[in-house]
Protein backbone atom coordinates (compact mmCIF):
# COMPACT_ATOMS: atom_id res chain seq x y z
CA UNK A 1 0.00 0.00 0.00
CA UNK A 2 1.22 3.90 -0.89
CA UNK A 3 0.33 6.47 1.49
CA UNK A 4 -0.26 9.98 0.39
CA UNK A 5 0.88 13.09 3.29
CA UNK A 6 -1.61 15.07 3.70
CA UNK A 7 -1.14 18.46 5.12
CA UNK A 8 -4.32 21.04 6.13
CA UNK A 9 -3.30 24.67 7.88
CA UNK A 10 -6.37 25.85 9.46
CA UNK A 11 -7.21 28.95 11.86
CA UNK A 12 -6.99 26.65 14.98
CA UNK A 13 -4.87 23.43 13.93
CA UNK A 14 -1.92 22.16 12.23
CA UNK A 15 -3.02 18.80 10.64
CA UNK A 16 -1.23 16.43 8.86
CA UNK A 17 -3.02 12.69 7.66
CA UNK A 18 -2.08 9.59 5.69
CA UNK A 19 -4.63 9.35 2.71
CA UNK A 20 -4.27 5.39 1.47
CA UNK A 21 -4.90 4.34 -2.49
CA UNK A 22 -8.12 3.07 -1.38
CA UNK A 23 -8.90 6.82 -1.04
CA UNK A 24 -9.65 6.37 2.65
CA UNK A 25 -7.73 8.91 5.63
CA UNK A 26 -6.06 6.38 7.69
CA UNK A 27 -4.45 8.38 9.65
CA UNK A 28 -4.21 11.80 11.49
CA UNK A 29 -2.50 14.31 13.92
CA UNK A 30 -3.56 17.65 14.92
CA UNK A 31 -1.75 20.21 16.99
CA UNK A 32 -3.08 23.95 18.29
CA UNK A 33 -2.23 26.86 16.87
CA UNK A 34 -2.67 30.11 18.73
CA UNK A 35 -5.28 32.78 17.66
CA UNK A 36 -3.99 36.64 18.73
CA UNK A 37 -6.96 39.39 19.03
CA UNK A 38 -5.07 41.93 19.90
CA UNK A 39 -7.73 44.73 19.12
CA UNK A 40 -10.85 44.99 18.17
CA UNK A 41 -11.59 42.85 14.58
CA UNK A 42 -7.38 42.34 14.97
CA UNK A 43 -7.57 39.01 13.93
CA UNK A 44 -4.00 37.47 14.00
CA UNK A 45 -0.96 34.48 14.07
CA UNK A 46 2.46 34.92 14.40
CA UNK A 47 4.04 33.16 10.98
CA UNK A 48 6.88 31.43 13.17
CA UNK A 49 3.90 29.42 15.11
CA UNK A 50 2.37 28.57 11.56
CA UNK A 51 5.51 26.61 10.70
CA UNK A 52 6.17 25.15 13.70
CA UNK A 53 2.46 23.76 14.64
CA UNK A 54 2.13 22.38 11.11
CA UNK A 55 5.96 20.82 11.30
CA UNK A 56 5.22 19.43 14.53
CA UNK A 57 2.12 17.87 13.22
CA UNK A 58 3.53 16.33 10.59
CA UNK A 59 6.89 14.91 12.72
CA UNK A 60 4.56 13.47 14.78
CA UNK A 61 2.20 11.77 12.19
CA UNK A 62 5.10 10.28 10.79
CA UNK A 63 6.19 8.81 14.44
CA UNK A 64 2.98 7.12 14.63
CA UNK A 65 2.77 5.51 11.15
CA UNK A 66 5.19 3.67 11.85
CA UNK A 67 6.12 1.66 8.22
CA UNK A 68 3.44 3.54 6.54
CA UNK A 69 5.58 6.38 6.65
CA UNK A 70 8.62 4.33 4.36
CA UNK A 71 5.34 4.31 2.14
CA UNK A 72 4.93 7.97 1.50
CA UNK A 73 5.17 8.47 -2.37
CA UNK A 74 3.64 12.55 -2.45
CA UNK A 75 2.11 15.53 -0.37
CA UNK A 76 -1.01 17.50 -0.64
CA UNK A 77 -1.57 21.07 0.94
CA UNK A 78 -4.77 22.70 1.51
CA UNK A 79 -4.64 26.15 4.09
CA UNK A 80 -6.83 28.67 4.99
CA UNK A 81 -7.23 31.36 2.12
CA UNK A 82 -7.41 34.91 2.69
CA UNK A 83 -4.44 35.17 5.51
CA UNK A 84 -1.95 37.36 4.47
CA UNK A 85 2.13 37.38 4.86
CA UNK A 86 4.86 39.41 4.17
CA UNK A 87 8.53 38.36 4.87
CA UNK A 88 11.99 38.49 3.91
CA UNK A 89 12.65 37.29 0.78
CA UNK A 90 16.59 37.06 1.57
CA UNK A 91 15.99 35.19 4.76
CA UNK A 92 12.23 34.38 5.65
CA UNK A 93 12.00 36.29 8.40
CA UNK A 94 8.59 37.76 8.61
CA UNK A 95 8.30 41.55 8.30
CA UNK A 96 4.79 41.50 10.47
CA UNK A 97 2.20 39.38 12.14
CA UNK A 98 0.35 37.04 9.80
CA UNK A 99 -3.17 38.80 9.39
CA UNK A 100 -6.03 36.22 9.71
CA UNK A 101 -8.98 36.16 6.99
CA UNK A 102 -10.96 37.19 10.21
CA UNK A 103 -9.14 39.97 10.38
CA UNK A 104 -10.72 43.73 9.55
CA UNK A 105 -8.55 46.59 10.11
CA UNK A 106 -8.28 46.28 6.09
CA UNK A 107 -11.53 48.26 6.52
CA UNK A 108 -10.24 51.58 6.50
CA UNK A 109 -8.98 50.96 2.78
CA UNK A 110 -12.05 49.88 1.73
CA UNK A 111 -13.92 53.27 1.44
CA UNK A 112 -11.03 54.48 -0.80
CA UNK A 113 -11.64 51.70 -3.55
CA UNK A 114 -15.50 51.40 -3.21
CA UNK A 115 -16.19 52.96 -6.51
CA UNK A 116 -14.36 49.91 -8.17
CA UNK A 117 -16.24 47.38 -6.78
CA UNK A 118 -18.17 46.42 -10.23
CA UNK A 119 -14.42 46.20 -11.74
CA UNK A 120 -12.96 44.02 -8.85
CA UNK A 121 -16.31 42.05 -8.59
CA UNK A 122 -16.45 41.34 -12.57
CA UNK A 123 -12.79 39.87 -12.35
CA UNK A 124 -12.27 37.93 -8.76
CA UNK A 125 -15.56 36.66 -8.69
CA UNK A 126 -15.43 38.47 -5.12
CA UNK A 127 -16.75 41.84 -3.29
CA UNK A 128 -14.93 44.13 -1.90
CA UNK A 129 -14.42 43.36 1.45
CA UNK A 130 -11.98 43.70 4.50
CA UNK A 131 -11.62 39.60 4.66
CA UNK A 132 -9.65 39.12 1.41
CA UNK A 133 -5.64 39.74 1.50
CA UNK A 134 -4.59 42.83 -0.49
CA UNK A 135 -6.93 44.94 1.71
CA UNK A 136 -4.77 43.51 4.91
CA UNK A 137 -1.41 43.51 2.78
CA UNK A 138 -2.11 47.14 2.29
CA UNK A 139 -2.51 48.00 5.68
CA UNK A 140 1.17 46.16 5.96
CA UNK A 141 2.55 48.40 3.48
CA UNK A 142 1.63 51.80 5.11
CA UNK A 143 1.99 50.81 8.71
CA UNK A 144 4.85 48.63 9.17
CA UNK A 145 7.88 50.66 10.09
CA UNK A 146 10.48 49.65 7.37
CA UNK A 147 8.89 47.94 5.18
CA UNK A 148 8.15 50.37 2.45
CA UNK A 149 12.18 50.40 2.26
CA UNK A 150 12.87 46.83 1.91
CA UNK A 151 10.26 46.67 -1.26
CA UNK A 152 11.88 49.28 -2.87
CA UNK A 153 15.07 47.52 -2.52
CA UNK A 154 13.46 44.37 -3.76
CA UNK A 155 13.78 42.33 -0.28
CA UNK A 156 10.03 41.73 0.02
CA UNK A 157 7.84 38.75 -0.27
CA UNK A 158 4.55 37.90 0.19
CA UNK A 159 1.69 35.33 -0.18
CA UNK A 160 -1.01 33.56 1.97
CA UNK A 161 -0.27 30.91 4.11
CA UNK A 162 0.67 28.21 1.51
CA UNK A 163 2.51 30.29 -0.04
CA UNK A 164 4.61 31.02 3.05
CA UNK A 165 4.68 27.37 4.24
CA UNK A 166 6.35 26.19 0.36
CA UNK A 167 8.72 29.02 0.41
CA UNK A 168 10.15 27.48 3.70
CA UNK A 169 9.78 24.04 2.89
CA UNK A 170 12.10 24.37 -0.56
CA UNK A 171 14.27 26.75 1.55
CA UNK A 172 13.56 29.39 -1.15
CA UNK A 173 13.34 27.85 -4.03
CA UNK A 174 9.39 28.03 -4.69
CA UNK A 175 7.41 31.42 -4.25
CA UNK A 176 4.10 29.59 -6.08
CA UNK A 177 0.17 29.54 -5.35
CA UNK A 178 -2.85 28.05 -7.04
CA UNK A 179 -5.69 29.73 -8.53
CA UNK A 180 -8.23 28.97 -5.06
CA UNK A 181 -5.50 30.60 -2.98
CA UNK A 182 -4.78 33.39 -5.07
CA UNK A 183 -8.62 34.55 -6.11
CA UNK A 184 -8.22 35.66 -2.20
CA UNK A 185 -5.72 38.29 -2.90
CA UNK A 186 -8.20 40.41 -4.86
CA UNK A 187 -5.62 40.24 -7.61
CA UNK A 188 -6.27 37.21 -9.86
CA UNK A 189 -8.44 37.29 -13.07
CA UNK A 190 -10.75 34.49 -12.25
CA UNK A 191 -11.08 33.38 -16.12
CA UNK A 192 -7.68 33.86 -16.85
CA UNK A 193 -6.73 32.60 -13.34
CA UNK A 194 -3.23 34.67 -13.32
CA UNK A 195 -2.88 38.22 -11.73
CA UNK A 196 -4.62 41.20 -13.18
CA UNK A 197 -2.39 44.22 -13.90
CA UNK A 198 -5.42 46.11 -13.81
CA UNK A 199 -6.26 45.15 -10.45
CA UNK A 200 -2.16 45.25 -9.80
CA UNK A 201 -1.97 48.47 -10.44
CA UNK A 202 -5.29 49.73 -8.81
CA UNK A 203 -4.04 48.34 -5.61
CA UNK A 204 -0.46 49.47 -6.20
CA UNK A 205 1.20 45.72 -5.51
CA UNK A 206 4.27 45.04 -7.43
CA UNK A 207 3.93 41.68 -9.29
CA UNK A 208 7.30 40.75 -8.34
CA UNK A 209 6.44 40.20 -4.40
CA UNK A 210 3.55 37.92 -5.74
CA UNK A 211 3.74 34.05 -5.67
CA UNK A 212 3.48 32.59 -9.29
CA UNK A 213 0.53 30.77 -9.88
CA UNK A 214 -0.05 27.24 -10.45
CA UNK A 215 -2.62 25.05 -11.08
CA UNK A 216 -3.98 23.30 -7.83
CA UNK A 217 -2.54 19.75 -9.21
CA UNK A 218 1.02 20.69 -10.01
CA UNK A 219 4.51 20.33 -9.07
CA UNK A 220 4.85 22.59 -6.13
CA UNK A 221 8.69 21.23 -5.74
CA UNK A 222 10.74 18.90 -3.56
CA UNK A 223 9.71 19.69 0.63
CA UNK A 224 12.02 19.75 2.86
CA UNK A 225 11.14 19.17 6.35
CA UNK A 226 13.35 17.03 8.90
CA UNK A 227 14.67 14.00 7.03
CA UNK A 228 11.12 14.09 4.88
CA UNK A 229 11.86 15.21 1.46
CA UNK A 230 8.99 14.39 -0.68
CA UNK A 231 7.30 16.12 -3.47
CA UNK A 232 4.13 18.27 -3.18
CA UNK A 233 1.61 17.46 -5.92
CA UNK A 234 -1.20 19.31 -5.25
CA UNK A 235 -1.92 22.70 -3.24
CA UNK A 236 -5.86 23.69 -2.62
CA UNK A 237 -7.60 26.43 -0.57
CA UNK A 238 -9.04 24.47 2.36
CA UNK A 239 -12.85 24.79 1.94
CA UNK A 240 -12.32 23.52 -2.08
CA UNK A 241 -10.60 21.00 -0.49
CA UNK A 242 -13.12 19.77 1.20
CA UNK A 243 -15.42 20.10 -2.06
CA UNK A 244 -13.37 17.12 -3.36
CA UNK A 245 -12.66 15.14 0.36
CA UNK A 246 -16.47 14.82 0.37
CA UNK A 247 -17.12 13.96 -3.18
CA UNK A 248 -18.75 16.47 -4.28
CA UNK A 249 -16.95 16.87 -7.99
CA UNK A 250 -19.86 16.87 -10.48
CA UNK A 251 -21.74 19.97 -11.31
CA UNK A 252 -24.57 21.21 -8.70
CA UNK A 253 -22.95 18.98 -5.91
CA UNK A 254 -22.77 20.95 -2.76
CA UNK A 255 -21.70 20.56 0.68
CA UNK A 256 -21.29 22.93 4.25
CA UNK A 257 -18.07 22.55 6.00
CA UNK A 258 -18.38 24.08 9.61
CA UNK A 259 -15.15 25.13 11.56
CA UNK A 260 -13.81 28.21 12.43
CA UNK A 261 -16.09 29.62 9.92
CA UNK A 262 -18.90 28.03 7.69
CA UNK A 263 -18.50 27.56 3.78
CA UNK A 264 -20.96 26.84 1.80
CA UNK A 265 -19.69 26.01 -1.88
CA UNK A 266 -21.83 24.16 -4.37
CA UNK A 267 -20.01 22.92 -7.74
CA UNK A 268 -20.68 24.78 -11.43
CA UNK A 269 -18.51 22.65 -13.13
CA UNK A 270 -16.53 24.02 -15.98
CA UNK A 271 -18.93 26.94 -16.03
CA UNK A 272 -18.28 30.09 -14.35
CA UNK A 273 -21.64 31.19 -12.67
CA UNK A 274 -22.17 34.49 -10.67
CA UNK A 275 -25.51 35.40 -8.40
CA UNK A 276 -25.87 38.28 -6.52
CA UNK A 277 -24.28 38.29 -2.87
CA UNK A 278 -22.57 34.85 -3.44
CA UNK A 279 -18.98 34.07 -4.32
CA UNK A 280 -17.62 32.79 -7.60
CA UNK A 281 -14.61 31.31 -6.84
CA UNK A 282 -12.71 28.39 -8.28
CA UNK A 283 -13.29 24.54 -7.04
CA UNK A 284 -9.95 23.28 -8.33
CA UNK A 285 -7.65 23.55 -11.59
CA UNK A 286 -5.50 21.12 -13.06
CA UNK A 287 -3.36 21.22 -16.25
CA UNK A 288 -6.15 19.54 -18.19
CA UNK A 289 -9.53 21.80 -16.83
CA UNK A 290 -10.44 24.56 -14.57
CA UNK A 291 -13.92 23.59 -12.66
CA UNK A 292 -15.43 26.55 -10.62
CA UNK A 293 -18.32 26.77 -7.45
CA UNK A 294 -20.42 29.26 -6.17
CA UNK A 295 -19.71 29.87 -2.48
CA UNK A 296 -21.14 31.47 0.64
CA UNK A 297 -19.33 32.32 3.78
CA UNK A 298 -20.59 32.68 7.11
CA UNK A 299 -17.70 34.33 9.49
CA UNK A 300 -18.33 33.10 12.21
CA UNK A 301 -18.85 29.25 13.51
CA UNK A 302 -16.46 27.56 15.65
CA UNK A 303 -15.79 31.47 17.19
CA UNK A 304 -19.49 31.47 18.35
CA UNK A 305 -18.70 27.94 20.51
CA UNK A 306 -15.54 29.40 21.13
CA UNK A 307 -17.61 32.59 22.85
CA UNK A 308 -19.74 30.40 24.44
CA UNK A 309 -17.64 28.83 26.34
CA UNK A 310 -15.46 31.84 27.27
CA UNK A 311 -18.52 33.70 28.60
CA UNK A 312 -19.59 30.81 30.72
CA UNK A 313 -22.39 29.77 28.81
CA UNK A 314 -21.46 26.42 28.14
CA UNK A 315 -18.43 25.06 29.51
CA UNK A 316 -17.96 22.42 26.81
CA UNK A 317 -19.14 21.24 23.22
CA UNK A 318 -20.50 18.03 24.20
CA UNK A 319 -23.33 20.22 26.08
CA UNK A 320 -24.49 21.58 23.22
CA UNK A 321 -27.00 18.40 21.68
CA UNK A 322 -28.72 18.30 25.56
CA UNK A 323 -28.73 22.16 26.10
CA UNK A 324 -30.22 22.13 22.09
CA UNK A 325 -33.40 19.40 23.50
CA UNK A 326 -33.47 21.11 26.62
CA UNK A 327 -34.40 24.69 25.12
CA UNK A 328 -37.90 25.92 25.81
CA UNK A 329 -38.18 29.14 24.55
CA UNK A 330 -36.84 30.47 20.81
CA UNK A 331 -34.47 33.59 20.98
CA UNK A 332 -32.85 34.85 17.79
CA UNK A 333 -28.86 35.08 17.79
CA UNK A 334 -27.13 37.33 15.20
CA UNK A 335 -23.17 35.40 15.52
CA UNK A 336 -21.72 38.14 13.70
CA UNK A 337 -18.29 38.03 15.94
CA UNK A 338 -16.31 38.55 12.27
CA UNK A 339 -19.48 41.01 10.67
CA UNK A 340 -21.90 39.17 8.14
CA UNK A 341 -20.66 37.59 5.27
CA UNK A 342 -22.77 36.17 2.49
CA UNK A 343 -25.03 37.69 1.04
CA UNK A 344 -25.92 40.46 3.63
CA UNK A 345 -21.94 41.80 3.56
CA UNK A 346 -22.17 43.65 6.46
CA UNK A 347 -18.32 44.23 8.05
CA UNK A 348 -19.72 46.60 10.39
CA UNK A 349 -22.25 44.98 12.43
CA UNK A 350 -21.95 43.52 15.86
CA UNK A 351 -23.91 40.41 17.34
CA UNK A 352 -27.29 40.94 18.17
CA UNK A 353 -29.63 38.61 20.93
CA UNK A 354 -32.98 39.15 20.71
CA UNK A 355 -36.26 37.92 21.81
CA UNK A 356 -34.87 37.83 25.92
CA UNK A 357 -37.18 37.80 29.04
CA UNK A 358 -37.36 36.45 32.29
CA UNK A 359 -38.12 33.19 30.91
CA UNK A 360 -34.89 32.70 28.94
CA UNK A 361 -32.25 29.93 30.43
CA UNK A 362 -28.73 29.13 29.14
CA UNK A 363 -30.08 26.35 26.92
CA UNK A 364 -32.23 28.86 25.28
CA UNK A 365 -28.75 30.67 24.06
CA UNK A 366 -26.88 27.94 23.46
CA UNK A 367 -30.08 27.14 20.66
CA UNK A 368 -30.60 30.54 19.71
CA UNK A 369 -26.46 30.34 18.38
CA UNK A 370 -27.06 27.25 16.66
CA UNK A 371 -30.10 28.15 14.97
CA UNK A 372 -28.03 31.61 14.05
CA UNK A 373 -25.81 29.72 12.40
CA UNK A 374 -28.03 27.63 10.19
CA UNK A 375 -30.08 30.51 9.53
CA UNK A 376 -27.02 32.27 7.65
CA UNK A 377 -26.36 28.91 5.55
CA UNK A 378 -30.27 29.10 4.68
CA UNK A 379 -29.65 32.75 3.69
CA UNK A 380 -27.50 31.90 1.43
CA UNK A 381 -29.10 28.73 -0.02
CA UNK A 382 -32.28 31.11 -0.46
CA UNK A 383 -30.22 32.80 -3.34
CA UNK A 384 -29.76 29.61 -4.96
CA UNK A 385 -33.37 29.09 -5.01
CA UNK A 386 -34.04 31.85 -6.77
CA UNK A 387 -32.45 30.39 -10.29
CA UNK A 388 -34.20 27.43 -11.19
CA UNK A 389 -31.17 26.26 -12.06
CA UNK A 390 -29.73 25.49 -9.14
CA UNK A 391 -32.40 23.91 -7.00
CA UNK A 392 -30.20 21.82 -5.03
CA UNK A 393 -31.53 18.90 -3.44
CA UNK A 394 -29.51 17.42 -0.37
CA UNK A 395 -26.02 18.87 0.71
CA UNK A 396 -23.11 17.07 2.65
CA UNK A 397 -21.92 18.41 5.94
CA UNK A 398 -18.02 18.41 7.36
CA UNK A 399 -15.76 20.36 9.59
CA UNK A 400 -14.71 19.96 12.96
CA UNK A 401 -18.28 21.00 14.13
CA UNK A 402 -20.15 18.76 12.26
CA UNK A 403 -20.19 16.38 14.98
CA UNK A 404 -22.68 18.18 17.13
CA UNK A 405 -25.88 16.62 15.98
CA UNK A 406 -27.87 19.57 16.77
CA UNK A 407 -26.41 21.61 14.56
CA UNK A 408 -26.94 19.28 11.51
CA UNK A 409 -30.73 18.70 12.47
CA UNK A 410 -31.57 21.99 12.72
CA UNK A 411 -29.27 22.82 9.55
CA UNK A 412 -31.84 20.11 7.90
CA UNK A 413 -34.73 21.98 9.17
CA UNK A 414 -34.06 25.49 8.08
CA UNK A 415 -32.76 24.38 5.00
CA UNK A 416 -35.99 22.10 4.22
CA UNK A 417 -33.60 19.38 2.65
CA UNK A 418 -31.98 16.18 3.75
CA UNK A 419 -28.54 17.42 5.19
CA UNK A 420 -25.87 13.95 5.28
CA UNK A 421 -22.70 14.35 7.71
CA UNK A 422 -19.83 13.02 6.10
CA UNK A 423 -18.15 9.99 6.92
CA UNK A 424 -14.99 11.99 7.89
CA UNK A 425 -15.59 15.63 9.72
CA UNK A 426 -11.88 15.97 7.71
CA UNK A 427 -13.07 16.43 4.51
CA UNK A 428 -10.12 19.07 4.04
CA UNK A 429 -7.68 17.27 5.15
CA UNK A 430 -8.73 14.55 3.05
CA UNK A 431 -9.31 16.46 -0.22
CA UNK A 432 -5.79 17.73 -0.18
CA UNK A 433 -4.41 13.92 -0.08
CA UNK A 434 -6.77 12.60 -3.24
CA UNK A 435 -5.79 15.62 -5.28
CA UNK A 436 -1.70 14.24 -4.57
CA UNK A 437 -2.73 11.10 -5.60
CA UNK A 438 -4.29 12.42 -8.74
CA UNK A 439 -0.69 14.08 -8.93
CA UNK A 440 1.73 11.56 -8.65
CA UNK A 441 -0.62 9.33 -10.71
CA UNK A 442 -2.59 7.34 -8.40
CA UNK A 443 -5.86 7.93 -9.86
CA UNK A 444 -5.58 9.22 -13.50
CA UNK A 445 -8.45 12.28 -12.68
CA UNK A 446 -10.37 13.69 -9.97
CA UNK A 447 -12.89 11.91 -11.71
CA UNK A 448 -11.52 8.56 -10.62
CA UNK A 449 -10.92 8.97 -7.04
CA UNK A 450 -12.85 6.67 -4.82
CA UNK A 451 -16.31 7.78 -3.78
CA UNK A 452 -16.54 8.32 0.11
CA UNK A 453 -18.81 6.57 2.69
CA UNK A 454 -21.54 7.72 3.31
CA UNK A 455 -22.47 9.10 6.81
CA UNK A 456 -25.51 9.96 9.13
CA UNK A 457 -28.81 11.37 7.70
CA UNK A 458 -30.78 14.19 8.79
CA UNK A 459 -34.10 14.90 7.59
CA UNK A 460 -36.11 18.06 8.16
CA UNK A 461 -38.61 17.65 11.22
CA UNK A 462 -40.15 21.52 10.34
CA UNK A 463 -43.67 22.22 7.98
CA UNK A 464 -43.18 24.65 5.62
CA UNK A 465 -45.38 26.66 7.28
CA UNK A 466 -43.92 26.57 10.24
CA UNK A 467 -40.47 26.69 9.17
CA UNK A 468 -41.13 29.90 7.18
CA UNK A 469 -42.75 31.51 10.52
CA UNK A 470 -39.74 30.80 11.97
CA UNK A 471 -38.12 32.51 9.70
CA UNK A 472 -39.82 35.61 9.56
CA UNK A 473 -38.67 36.06 12.90
CA UNK A 474 -35.11 35.46 11.89
CA UNK A 475 -34.98 38.31 9.42
CA UNK A 476 -36.71 40.76 11.92
CA UNK A 477 -33.85 39.92 14.24
CA UNK A 478 -31.33 40.58 11.38
CA UNK A 479 -32.94 43.87 10.66
CA UNK A 480 -32.50 44.78 14.30
CA UNK A 481 -28.63 44.02 13.96
CA UNK A 482 -28.73 46.38 10.51
CA UNK A 483 -29.99 49.35 12.30
CA UNK A 484 -28.13 48.52 15.93
CA UNK A 485 -25.14 46.50 15.60
CA UNK A 486 -22.61 48.84 13.77
CA UNK A 487 -19.58 50.12 14.88
CA UNK A 488 -17.16 52.94 13.87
Amino acid sequence: MKYILSVDQGSTHSKAGLVDEKGELVQSVSVPLRTFRTRPFWVEHRPEELIKSQNQAIQSLLQKSGKRGGRIIAMGLASQRSTIIVWEKDTGKPLAPALSWQDLRGSVEVEKYSGFGRLIRNKTGLLLSPHYAVLKLRWILKNVKGIREKLEKGKVLCGTVNSFLIWHWTRGDVHATDPTHAARMLLMDLKTQDWDSQLLGLFKIPKSILPSIQTSVSDFGSIKIGRLKISLKACIGDQQSALVGLGAISKKDAIINYGTGGFFLMNTGKNLVRLPGLLSSVGWSTPEEKVYALEGTVNSVGTVFDWLKKTGIISSPTEINQMIRASRHRSYLVPALAGLGTPHWLKKVQMGVLGLGPWTTKADLVRAAVEGIAFLVKDVNEVLRKDKNFNIQNIQASGGISHIDGLLQIQSDWLGIPVRRSNTSEGTLLGAGLLAGVGCGIWKSVYKIPKPKKGKLFLPNLSKKERDKIYQGWKKALRSVREFGLWE
